[in-house]
């Protein structure tokens, strides 16, 4: 889980820092990653299946949201039909993890 944390937040800041990474195509990081399927399955994938009772994976979610909507931002048209069911089933667990009674 480190490893994978370290590389999602190595792609949030390639994601936040596009704009002055290649002076001649100021969206090429952003550009690269809305044309990978098989990345955006994968962060899709990984927001669903977080433990949300886990602090880590929070913070792991946390930085998954800020790539999606640094993404989203940039291709809505790419993104918009994707990930707003994915983020509806997000909040679903969210809610229905508050809803439920708390064990200590």
């Amino acid at each position: 889980m480190r490893l994978k944390r370290k590389v999602v937040n190595l792609i949030n800041d390639l994601v936040v820092n596009d704009d002055s990474i290649f002076d001649e195509n100021p969206n090429h990081v952003r550009q690269h990653f809305c044309g990978d399927r098989d990345f955006l399955d994968s962060l899709r994938s990984n927001l669903l299946n977080v433990d949300l009772k886990n602090m880590q994976d929070l913070q792991y979610q946390d930085t998954i949201l800020r790539i999606l909507f640094r993404l989203h931002q940039y291709k809505p048209e790419v993104l918009g039909s994707e990930l707003v069911p994915a983020l509806y089933q997000h909040r679903a667990a969210i809610i229905a993890l508050m809803a439920s009674p708390q064990t200590d």
